[in-house]
């Protein structure tokens, strides 16, 4: 699960300020109103915390979501990534309780979720 995916920056006056954070290499990854700098939402956030996960799951086009995901998993993706932000969902809490239904019907090992610590070795 990934937590507090954050994007956006305002100045000191409240406004909207687009951070210059974007590679040219992984362009592709981000959402058009990133692009056209307009000013982030949580939709935002939802598109590129799916495309992460469809990444993770061997997409590798936005547009294509890879064969190899299960036709339930690529419709849910697909609304996650969809161009315009006004349809994309922008409720979190709303897509994890979805996410729990999709992993729920697969079963073990997805379903129950389960916290799995992710520790970085130290030299």
């Amino acid at each position: 699960m990934l937590v507090d995916w954050c994007y956006s920056q305002t100045s000191t006056d409240g406004t909207f300020v687009p951070l210059k954070a974007i590679s040219g290499d992984y362009q592709v990854w981000y959402p058009a109103e990133i692009i056209d700098k307009a000013t982030p939402t949580t939709a935002t956030d939802v598109y590129m915390a799916a495309w992460s996960m469809v990444y993770a799951m061997g997409g590798e086009k936005v547009d294509q979501l890879t064969t190899k995901m299960p036709r339930a998993f690529r419709a849910y993706f697909a609304s996650c990534l969809e161009a315009n932000y006004k349809v994309r969902p922008d409720d979190a809490f709303g897509l994890l309780a979805e996410t729990d239904e999709l992993l729920e019907r697969f079963g073990e090992p997805y379903y129950p979720r389960r916290f799995r610590e992710f520790v970085l070795p130290t030299k």
